[in-house]
């Protein structure tokens, strides 16, 4: 017996896509979330050395920009929820996926909400 093969989300860009539909909030909670730049900048250059150049911005010297970690707010950082949960189902298709804060998404796990921004469903 053969597994089928589950696609894989391509976060990024799908944190893009989702941002420029439903903007950078919280579907179920409305709790404001980091851009998916910041997201993708974060990525980039938490950790970096910065080489304390006056001149140095992330247009001039990419390779040192620097954010520091302790600076970074996890709770604002967006994960992608599945209206419908893969394991009833549900797709990695845009229209069944959301934005949410990791509380929200941790809390509604693998079960279904019947209105997406009514927080009591789930």
């Amino acid at each position: 017996m053969t597994k089928k093969a589950r696609k894989t989300l391509d976060t990024l860009p799908t944190l893009f896509a989702l941002s420029a539909r439903d903007g950078d909030t919280c579907r179920y909670c409305g709790k404001a979330l980091y851009s998916p730049q910041l997201v993708s900048d974060m990525q980039r250059f938490t950790g970096a050395t910065h080489c304390g150049e006056s001149w140095c911005t992330p247009e001039r010297h990419p390779s040192c920009y620097y954010i520091d970690p302790a600076t970074i707010d996890k709770t604002k950082i967006p994960t992608i929820d599945h209206v419908i949960p893969q394991s009833k189902g549900g797709t990695h298709d845009l229209s069944n996926l959301v934005l949410a804060c990791r509380s929200c998404n941790s809390r509604k796990g693998a079960r279904m909400t019947e209105g997406l921004n009514d927080e009591r469903s789930f």
